[in-house]
């Protein structure tokens, strides 16, 4: 079994009582935007880049860091330990934006979905409710 550590960049995007989540095709939960953290990339770098590779977008901007959620699982007989670096988030119209990743979709949900949603990692959930 392999442990591996991550570091990710996540952002939390409201605007008008709603919230932009990722949903990966075929998987029931869903994640705010963003990902791994490159070596020498600093995490709001990493937001930026992730938003282009997802959205095809370059409208993000960044606002105050929130917090950190620390978060261990395991995955395909891989053991994973990583830490979600949180940060709001804007851009021009949320219900506009689409994925560009094939295996990716980009949702648009009412805040008032969210205490029913399985958003990943636990934890994150809490922090979109306290800036609802």
């Amino acid at each position: 079994m392999q442990n591996t550590i991550q570091n990710k960049a996540r952002a939390i995007i409201i605007e008008n009582g709603k919230v932009l989540l990722c949903h990966e095709l075929g998987a029931e939960h869903y994640f705010l935007p963003g990902g791994h953290i490159e070596f020498g990339e600093y995490a709001e770098e990493t937001l930026i880049r992730e938003f282009e590779e997802e959205a095809g977008r370059d409208d993000l901007k960044i606002g105050t860091f929130i917090t950190a959620v620390e978060h261990m699982f395991e995955y395909n007989e891989s053991l994973y330990h990583e830490y979600n670096m949180l940060y709001e988030a804007s851009v021009t119209n949320i219900k506009s934006i689409k994925s560009i990743e094939p295996h990716i979709e980009l949702v648009v949900k009412d805040l008032s979905e969210v205490p029913n949603l399985d958003i990943r990692p636990e934890g994150i959930k809490k922090e979109i409710t306290k800036l609802s």
